[in-house]
């Protein structure tokens, strides 16, 4: 593989956590009362939540403080949930999205899950492969781990905390509206977007290694496993948008260039002349001046020009759409 075609290689992904607004019910503005029971009784219960936030702002936080936690949580959602106005709606859906990021992390269940979808994507686990955990819509997955609860919970007795199997036996179906029902407007939520984020590392990770498998060997079932990899990948952060979607998505249409073999081979034809005769390409006269194969890939019109000299006429059967595809690759 040349260094012409090696940057198609480059894995780059980005993750953002998008923020989703509360959503927004038909409730009735909140009246002078509501608006003073909000504040004042509702916000004791939210300054109890954040002074114990403040107060275990670690990874190590003591089951006594996680469960003043749960409580503070359960005493805010019920006050605001209390109040059938629009203001108490809000803070009631808002504070329940933070108090589900909380406690998965403090009952280690973000942790667990890495376990159980690494272990999945391992073939590690017998059961596992009869159900489809890491389904790429919300209602598959609903179904996946509401018919495979036993296999699921097997793994997190065998492999995660005390704590996690703990929270999954009392708030499983809570778990599982976390898991799969999006916001209001359609939107994943922000602890969406983490676990979708867990799932899609773990595919990452697969795609990653056919990567290097690919830039080591020139088997052509290595090409195709590696854009079904690729495909997966785009798969996987369609539900929630904590991964720069488009972006794969080019990355995934780069992977039609290796397919073209013959563009390819002769790619490698030219980088392997510029290395052992770098004479023989000055006698092109468009070459006159590049001292690097780097530039001459910049030079859409010299590099149709060698390709014709150097290579089949079936190298050029595609030749725009492989340039436009190797100029986006090498701009990056």
């Amino acid at each position: 593989m040349t260094e012409i075609v090696r940057p198609l290689l480059i894995f780059i992904c980005l993750f953002i956590n998008t923020i989703a607004e509360p959503s927004i019910s038909n409730f009735q503005e909140c009246s002078p009362k509501e608006i003073v029971i909000s504040h004042g009784k509702c916000s004791l219960y939210v300054n109890e939540l954040i002074f114990l936030s403040e107060e275990y702002n670690k990874e190590d936080v003591p089951m006594e403080a996680v469960n003043n936690m749960s409580r503070a949580c359960q005493s805010i959602t019920s006050c605001f949930g209390g109040l059938q106005c629009l203001e108490s709606q809000k803070n009631k859906e808002l504070y329940q999205r933070k108090c589900d990021s909380v406690q998965l992390k403090n009952f280690e269940v973000e942790s667990c899950l890495t376990r159980f979808i690494k272990d999945i994507y391992e073939k590690n686990s017998s059961c596992s492969s009869k159900y489809d955990f890491t389904a790429k819509t919300f209602q598959q997955k609903r179904e996946a781990y509401t018919s495979g609860k036993s296999c699921f919970l097997d793994f997190v007795k065998n492999n995660c905390s005390e704590r996690a199997l703990s929270y999954m036996k009392s708030d499983y179906d809570h778990f599982l509206d976390i898991l799969t029902i999006p916001s209001e407007n359609g939107t994943c939520t922000p602890v969406q977007n983490t676990l979708t984020k867990i799932q899609c590392e773990a595919v990452m990770r697969e795609m990653q290694f056919k990567m290097i498998e690919l830039s080591l060997s020139r088997d052509e079932h290595v090409n195709q496993n590696l854009s079904a990899a690729c495909q997966e990948v785009a798969d996987c952060t369609r539900p929630c948008s904590s991964m720069d979607s488009e972006g794969i998505d080019k990355l995934c249409g780069n992977f039609e260039l290796l397919d073209d073999k013959e563009f390819v081979n002769c790619t490698e034809k030219i980088g392997t002349i510029h290395k052992e005769n770098k004479e023989k390409l000055s006698g092109y006269k468009c070459m006159s001046g590049l001292d690097s194969i780097e530039t001459l890939t910049k030079n859409k019109d010299c590099m149709k020009e060698v390709m014709k000299g150097e290579c089949d006429e079936s190298a050029l059967k595609n030749f725009d759409r492989n340039w436009k595809i190797l100029d986006n690759a090498l701009s990056h």
